[in-house]
């Protein structure tokens, strides 16, 4: 397969914003915005607008940029490979990892949430789901689209990867684990792993019970090529991703990553009060 640019920049007439690639099959213009997030999460937990009824907020610590009302959404395929590739698969996810009544630890646990930990952090996943596989998948394209996003957003720890050989690798493994839960030989690949945080854990990084965080970071050692873990914090789930050269301890990084997200928070709490 040929390296085919990411971007291009037209020449001639008025400048114009660069026109990017479509991440996934590489040749025609990602002229869709894609949610890093699946927007059904958003309308599940957070409703279509911020109105009577809607239990939570969400907040984008230390993006001002970032709109109030939806999830980002960079411009990362074309129509027909985002319609594609998130559309079945996404579909159910609202009930896959929420009940109805997101009070109820009773259906929680019958969603399959198994006792799990992260360092400090004491997590559930969900082994024992009837839909683990479709879950993993569907943490494994939010994972996919945020490394996208944050290396078109031009992140330092991710620059160089995906136009490597052994990114380009990863990121054809990748492709073909999400479209088929299957991914391609001869790859390392490790799978995105998805938990569920406590409510309690959740106000402990916003400092306020009814807003639940939105962020995603690349987490290594910088200057260390492929010392990356990659994270997405949404609500009161967390993805982790260890790329294959990761060598930073993951629950350190997300702590680190955690204590973070709570001073910008804190920043912006106190702003509001002001």
């Amino acid at each position: 397969m040929s390296n085919v640019p990411h971007s291009a920049s037209q020449s001639i007439g008025k400048p114009s914003k660069p026109v990017f690639m479509c991440v996934k099959c590489k040749f025609k213009p990602a002229d869709m915005k894609s949610h890093v997030v699946p927007k059904s999460i958003r309308n599940r937990l957070f409703g279509e607008h911020r109105s009577k009824g809607t239990r939570f907020a969400f907040e984008y610590a230390g993006r001002k940029d970032l709109p109030k009302q939806d999830f980002p959404k960079p411009e990362l395929m074309c129509a027909s490979c985002d319609n594609g590739l998130g559309g079945m698969l996404e579909k159910d996810i609202p009930k896959l990892l929420m009940p109805k009544d997101l009070g109820s630890w009773e259906q929680w646990v019958r969603l399959g949430l198994k006792p799990a930990s992260l360092g400090v952090y004491h997590l559930f996943d969900y082994r024992g789901s009837a839909a683990f596989t479709q879950i993993e998948r569907v943490a494994a394209l939010t994972a996919w689209r945020a490394m996208h996003a944050m290396a078109r957003d031009g992140s330092a720890i991710l620059d160089g990867l995906l136009t490597s050989p052994a990114g380009m690798d990863l990121d054809r493994a990748m492709i073909a684990y999400i479209e088929n839960g299957t991914p391609l030989g001869g790859v390392a690949l490790s799978k995105p792993s998805l938990w569920w945080l406590s409510a309690q854990q959740i106000i402990d990084v916003t400092g306020e019970d009814d807003r639940l965080p939105i962020s995603w970071g690349a987490l290594g050692t910088l200057g260390t090529p492929g010392d990356v873990t990659l994270a997405v914090l949404f609500g009161f789930w967390l993805v982790t991703w260890n790329l294959p050269g990761a060598a930073s301890p993951t629950d350190q990084l997300v702590y680190h990553w955690f204590n973070q997200m709570k001073e910008e928070h804190r920043q912006l709490v106190a702003g509001r009060k002001c």
